[in-house]
């Protein structure tokens, strides 16, 4: 875990000092023992804010992703970021964190709503994913969770926010592109 938070920190300073203005979109938390980077000799041509939803066993999950896109339209994701708590088995009031797992790093969301971004915005947004690995330590199912998260991160950057953090995240990420005036890709990619 903390190698995770470590590895996500560091992928959020290298964007914002501008390693992946460029050439390159770097860093990927994998697994728990670090990061692998990924190079792309590829131009950028455009930045992207994605909120995603993702079923669980449980209630969902809703997370955020930034990313470049390159000259060809591929996506490249720079930083994943999901509120957790620490303990499946406390859930209200219990310590968490602001990491990424490797299911928020594959490819199984199911409801996504994607925001083309200027290189300003994209920075900005990874400068308040590194702030939040610090300072948000305090999960509660109903009062600060996954939708809070990207509530946050979307309010952060000038997005309408849906109010309801408790309903179920591929319902909160729907209401949040409906307020925005924007489209969501409701299919698993």
């Amino acid at each position: 875990m903390r190698w995770q938070r470590l590895a996500l920190t560091v992928t959020i300073a290298g964007i914002a000092l501008g390693w992946n203005e460029t050439a390159y979109a770097v860093g990927r938390i994998v697994d728990q023992h670090g990061i692998r980077a990924h190079h792309y000799a590829a131009k950028t041509m455009g930045y992207y804010v994605d909120f995603l939803a993702r079923p669980t066993q449980y209630f969902g999950h809703s997370y955020v992703q930034i990313g470049t896109i390159d000259h060809k339209g591929r996506s490249h994701p720079a930083a994943t970021a999901g509120f957790y708590p620490k303990s499946v088995k406390s859930v209200f009031g219990a310590p968490g964190f602001v990491t990424a797992t490797s299911a928020d790093l594959g490819s199984k969301h199911s409801v996504r709503y994607r925001l083309a971004v200027s290189r300003r915005t994209f920075k900005k947004t990874s400068a308040l994913i590194g702030q939040l690995t610090h300072t948000w330590d305090r999960y509660d199912l109903v009062g600060h969770n996954c939708n809070h998260l990207i509530g946050s991160v979307a309010g952060h950057i000038g997005l309408a926010v849906p109010g309801e953090y408790a309903d179920l995240p591929e319902n909160y990420v729907r209401a949040m592109a409906s307020s925005n005036g924007g489209r969501i890709r409701a299919s698993w990619r």
